[in-house]
């Protein structure tokens, strides 16, 4: 299954808003970043350091709890359960590895610019 119909099935957590990484700055416009690879991957790459607390390269299941937690306080929505942080987990980690690399989170991004361009 690809990522988009794994996307599509999810509960609110599988539409994740990449927000966080922009909050001090204006918000991008999907359709431009949509149109543009150099700027989408920009833009991506900073929500994904944003989540990579770490800095190891890639997120694991703890730092996507915590993202998916301070979302959830931003937008005053209920956290996310444990079986959430598993189903996101699942969607986004493509190659199975526990992990989620940048490769993997872009398809995300996409997807999720795709749906509010």
């Amino acid at each position: 299954m690809c990522i988009r119909d794994r996307v599509s099935t999810q509960s609110t957590w599988g539409q994740i808003k990449i927000i966080k990484g922009q909050s001090q700055n204006k918000m991008a416009d999907p359709k431009a970043l949509l149109s543009n690879e150099a700027e989408l991957r920009k833009y991506a790459k900073q929500a994904f350091d944003v989540m990579d607390a770490d800095g190891s390269g890639s997120v694991s299941r703890a730092e996507l709890q915590m993202m998916m937690t301070n979302v959830a306080k931003t937008a005053n929505i209920a956290p996310p359960s444990s079986s959430d942080i598993d189903k996101a987990m699942e969607v986004l980690d493509a190659n199975g590895d526990g992990s989620v690399d940048f490769e993997e989170f872009i398809v995300l991004v996409r997807e999720v610019l795709k749906s509010v361009a």
